[in-house]
């Protein structure tokens, strides 16, 4: 969004000495970089899309010709007052320079309640005697913090590590020396915004901390643009459970298995109520008494990484199971899945023939409510939906 002002043109004399032809500015405008997302208005705009002044008495930009420089106020009416008159002092073509704010020192370290900003606009040979229009452009770089995750909710902070000043000479910056954490705006509940010095970011990986903590690890952009807009996302986690022999990924619902037994708060925690576990490691007889009969009406979709044999009747009392995916199984034995009578999909990936056991997956075997998945390279041995021996709804081919 463009906001301009606009003032009538002078009638400019046909004669007189030279000096007395005043400036006339016909336009101010907050330009958007091309190729790069709307920055928020001076006073941020409530969804951070666009650009535009204030003109509410409380915004002043400076504007030099000739090397005078005057100070302009941009008032209501979108009308602007200078506190002196700036004239041509000959016919010749000059450059416009304007800039703001009009304090040269800039103070980033906190923007939690409001945006720094610098902004510059050159009219490079301007013409004599014609108004002049000034587009303003950013000379700041932005950084957007975009969080994802399961924990996204749980920030109230969002910092990045910067030269916490600059200085301006006519809107061209120079970052200060000392760096510290910035705070960012909250522009949403998952987004976050700093305006920060251009330059190099000295390590990408201590560029971004979340309420206060250690810094994220993170792919950071490593030179920050003047009137780009950076984005960065970040994914925020619950942090892995680690214990002798086994590690749990809450968020992806994982249990990696090195030497423990599977236990109930194991899978607990990893299931976190009724849905998806995935399970990376060999399973004991007991690994599945626990699953067939403590879980078999909670576990929606099953992943076994690693079971390259499922033994017969194993997880026959799997009632809720949906959804199972054996990556590297080559037996499956007879009623492994024998009392599932919602599974709809099955992905058996694994390279090299196949062997199924009776009723494998249960009655829903033969229905059209099974989709199967297969290796691509068992293209040859699937005739229409059928495959060693069984009729599927579906069969799709992994690449």
């Amino acid at each position: 969004m463009l906001a301009a002002c606009t003032q009538e043109e002078p009638s400019f004399p046909t004669g007189g000495v030279e000096g007395a032809y005043p400036l006339q500015i016909s336009s101010v405008t907050l330009a958007v970089e091309a190729g790069e997302e709307p920055w928020t208005r001076i006073s941020e705009s409530q969804d951070g899309q666009s650009s535009a002044w204030d003109w509410d008495g409380t915004e002043q930009i400076a504007v030099q010709l000739a090397g005078e420089t005057a100070v302009y106020t941009l008032n209501a009416g979108q009308t602007l007052i200078p506190d002196k008159q700036l004239y041509w002092q000959n016919t010749a073509p000059a450059t416009v320079t304007a800039w703001y704010p009009i304090n040269t020192d800039i103070d980033l370290s906190d923007q939690s309640q409001r945006l720094a900003y610098v902004l510059q606009a050159t009219v490079p040979d301007a013409p004599y005697g014609q108004p002049v229009s000034l587009a303003f452009t950013h000379q700041l770089a932005k950084v957007r913090v975009t969080l994802g995750g399961s924990r996204a909710g749980q920030v109230t902070q969002v910092e990045a590590y910067d030269p916490t000043s600059c200085t301006h000479s006519q809107g061209t910056v120079a970052p200060g020396s000392a760096q510290g954490w910035i705070k960012m705006h909250q522009v949403d509940a998952a987004t976050w915004e700093a305006n920060l010095a251009p330059g190099t970011i000295a390590d990408p990986n201590q560029f971004i901390r979340l309420n206060g903590s250690a810094p994220v690890a993170l792919t950071a952009p490593g030179q920050l643009t003047a009137g780009a807009m950076h984005t960065i996302n970040v994914l925020v986690k619950a942090p892995l459970i680690t214990g002798p022999g086994y590690t749990i990924d809450p968020d992806l619902h994982t249990i990696t298995l090195s030497g423990a037994a599977l236990t109930q708060e194991m899978v607990d925690t990893a299931l976190g109520g009724t849905g998806t576990l995935v399970i990376n490691g060999l399973l004991s007889e007991a690994d599945y008494g626990l699953i067939n009969n403590s879980y078999n009406t909670r576990i929606t979709s099953l992943t076994l990484n690693d079971m390259e044999r499922i033994e017969q009747s194993r997880l026959g009392n799997m009632v809720a199971l949906q959804s199972i995916t054996l990556p590297k199984a080559t037996d499956v034995g007879a009623f492994a899945f024998g009392n599932s009578p919602n599974l709809s999909v099955v992905s058996l990936t694994a390279e090299g023939p196949i062997t199924l056991g009776e009723n494998a997956f249960g009655p829903t075997l033969t229905t059209d409510r099974v989709a199967l998945t297969l290796n691509a390279d068992k293209r040859g041995e699937v005739s229409g939906n059928t495959w060693n021996g069984v009729n599927w709804g579906s069969i799709a081919f992994q690449e």
